[in-house]
């Protein structure tokens, strides 16, 4: 079952609220947040070149 467009664009909205949130009451939690969002862009290009290729042909 999938979630409606809108429900799922409002959601992201709110947790993108959230995540600012958090990252900007803190210093640690902002460095956590950075790393963790540079991390998840290389896995996401890693994945694109291995994974979906690999996917796309089965």
């Amino acid at each position: 079952m999938k979630f409606p467009d809108d429900v799922l664009q409002a959601l992201k909205q709110k947790t993108d609220e959230v995540i600012t949130e958090i990252v900007e009451a803190d210093p640690f939690n902002k460095k956590i947040f950075e790393s963790y969002s540079k991390f998840q862009r290389l896995t996401t290009e890693l994945f694109k070149t291995s994974e979906w290729n690999y996917q796309s042909n089965s």
